[in-house]
């Protein structure tokens, strides 16, 4: 499975060199995230975007198994640290908080997290 990531995800079976199909897509990809975040007015330029995701913290704006159930769900085989809703925390903070204590590189690191995620479970479900 070949997956192009950029303005949305391209997933090509190739068989060989000769022999290859375009088996689906997403409209996530790198495109999604840069433009959420020009919007946002976080970043002009998509370098420092992706500098500040690697320093960013997707924990701040993301809920994970151990938010949601204290823990790890040893039921169903869900660890703690698994994310569990991108961007879920959000819901729960003031305009104020918001402003105070999430950074871009958070919201950026949260948007790669999300996109990835999405795209893999999309490629496993057409391989």
């Amino acid at each position: 499975m070949l997956v192009n990531l950029r303005s949305g995800a391209t997933f090509t079976r190739v068989d060989s060199v000769d022999c290859y199909e375009r088996v689906g897509g997403s409209s996530l990809g790198v495109s999604f995230i840069w433009g959420v975040m020009r919007y946002l007015g976080k970043y002009t330029d998509p370098t420092a975007m992706c500098d500040a995701a690697i320093d960013g913290d997707s924990s701040k704006v993301d809920m994970s198994v151990a938010d949601i159930y204290g823990g790890s769900y040893d039921g169903i085989g869900l660890p703690g640290a698994l994310l569990a809703s991108s961007f879920g925390r959000l819901k729960d903070f003031s305009k104020d908080e918001l402003d105070d204590s999430i950074t871009g590189g958070d919201i950026a690191r949260s948007l790669i997290t999300m996109t990835v995620a999405n795209v893999l479970v999309f490629s496993k479900t057409i391989a």
